[in-house]
């Protein structure tokens, strides 16, 4: 692009304070470690070329203080927030950032400025806290990942797409993402619960009761864009989230399945053994009968009962690795009882101030009334079965 190399030291040398800052990060990394290593290795390079060259010593390089300063106190300079952000100082805003220094990589540490500045990597970060708000926590961002993945992903194959509108790709072949990202929606498509008629649902409900999306949005604490994109399928909620909005416009939560008294899930003709009027067909519920809902972050209802249950929420839950019942450690609550038996994975349960590991074979039961809140553990996906009794309709 002709830019040459950073006049780093020559910015130091006319009284001023360069930071650094990162402008694609869709081809390049986003990390300030790695701005840091750049930097000093082009004012490294391109001056003692010079002195070698010259047969001189080197002298006025950039050291690894100035190199973090660049990445910290003088990067909030720049854009004009010295003043609340950059350095732990007693009035700023609580922005810290935890290594771990007995890392491979780092260790032994001689100067904690120079291990930071040049060695450490992300993968060394530890701890993040954002004006007091924690958002990564033993080495893994509390933010709903999978949700950024599939936003940035779907942005991707909308461009992608547009693309080979106007006559073709330049270039293919990033990695297995398309693929297996047209897998995905391939198989979704294909599931019984697909998110768009459970959104149509929740928007028929909506206006049946002549709430407007911007009301409803208020009354949940949500953007009405949010709403508009549930309704229409764009967007799948939180588990939080679609129990919020159930709750607000007191709907059965079960009849979100596509399922109504008379539906058996595939259309299978009930057995001549099934129970008489009022017990409902479809007792018995195989797996491929199963009406489904998918969530956001990975998490998937299976109904298991063959017709809606206006006073229980009965289901097969799964948790897909990285999989959260709502971001950013939120806590929901709602009225019921909830029992819960998990089959395989591990299961973090947070309910009030008490945080819970259930494994395989571990069961539960809490007031849902109580703020609560689940989350995958480990690298497993988690399967289990889920009873909510007691929601209010």
């Amino acid at each position: 692009m002709g830019h040459g190399w950073p006049p780093v030291m020559k910015a130091y040398e006319h009284g001023l304070r360069p930071s650094l800052s990162i402008d694609v990060v869709t081809t390049v990394p986003g990390d300030m470690f790695t701005q840091m290593r750049c930097a000093f290795g082009c004012e490294r390079a391109r001056p003692l070329g010079v002195f070698w060259k010259a047969d001189q010593p080197a002298e006025n390089l950039l050291t690894e203080e100035r190199l973090l300063e660049m990445a910290t106190i003088d990067g909030a300079h720049v854009a004009g927030l010295e003043d609340r952000i950059g350095s732990l100082t007693p009035g700023k805003k609580a922005d810290v950032v935890v290594i771990d220094a007995t890392a491979i990589n780092v260790a032994p540490v001689m100067d904690p400025v120079a291990a930071v500045a040049l060695p450490a990597d992300v993968s060394n970060v530890e701890t993040v806290i954002i004006d007091g708000r924690v958002q990564k926590r033993d080495g893994k961002l509390v933010a709903d990942v999978a949700k950024a993945r599939r936003l940035v992903e779907e942005s991707r194959d909308y461009l992608l797409e547009q693309r080979r509108g106007q006559g073709g790709v330049r270039r293919s072949g990033v990695g297995s993402g398309p693929a297996g990202t047209l897998r995905a929606v391939e198989r979704e498509s294909q599931l019984p619960g697909h998110f768009g008629d459970v959104g149509e649902q929740l928007r028929e409900e909506r206006q049946r009761q002549g709430i407007s999306q911007r009301e409803l949005a208020a009354r949940l604490g949500l953007s009405p864009s949010l709403i508009s994109q549930i309704e229409t399928g764009r967007s799948k909620p939180s588990v939080s989230t679609l129990y919020a909005i159930v709750t607000e416009l007191h709907l059965s939560l079960d009849r979100l399945f596509r399922g109504t008294d008379d539906d058996t899930g595939s259309g299978r003709a009930a057995p001549e053994s099934a129970p008489g009027p009022g017990v409902g067909r479809g007792t018995v519920v195989h797996p491929e009968d199963r009406h489904v809902i998918e969530l956001e972050s990975g998490v998937r209802w299976e109904r298991l009962t063959g017709y809606p249950e206006d006073e229980v929420d009965f289901m097969y839950v799964v948790y897909d690795v990285g999989g959260a019942s709502a971001g950013n450690a939120t806590l929901m609550r709602h009225s019921g009882k909830e029992y819960g038996y998990v089959i395989s994975g591990r299961l973090g349960l947070q309910i009030g101030f008490r945080s819970h590991t259930l494994g395989p074979g571990d069961s539960i039961a809490f007031n849902s009334t109580q703020p609560h809140r689940l989350w995958t553990i480990g690298d497993e996906p988690v399967h289990a079965i889920w009873c909510v009794v007691g929601r209010e309709e």
